[in-house]
């Protein structure tokens, strides 16, 4: 009944890489890159990964 390696306990083991970068070229200004690398173990024994990038860029306004 269903897939017996999607569930709960579909994963064995988890493994996680992140690296992230951060400047701020001024006091109201910053830009941030993140790097994600993931890898799972199913189960079954299959082994699945994946990588994510991220980039983001914040303005800080001034209250007087």
């Amino acid at each position: 009944m269903g897939d017996p390696t999607v569930g709960g306990n579909a994963g064995r083991k988890n493994k996680n890489t992140f690296l992230n970068l951060m400047w701020t070229p001024n006091e109201r200004l910053m830009y941030g890159i993140e790097y994600g690398y993931f890898e799972t173990e199913l189960a079954d024994g299959r082994e699945e990964d994946a990588s994510r990038v991220m980039v983001a860029a914040s303005i800080v306004s001034r209250v007087s």
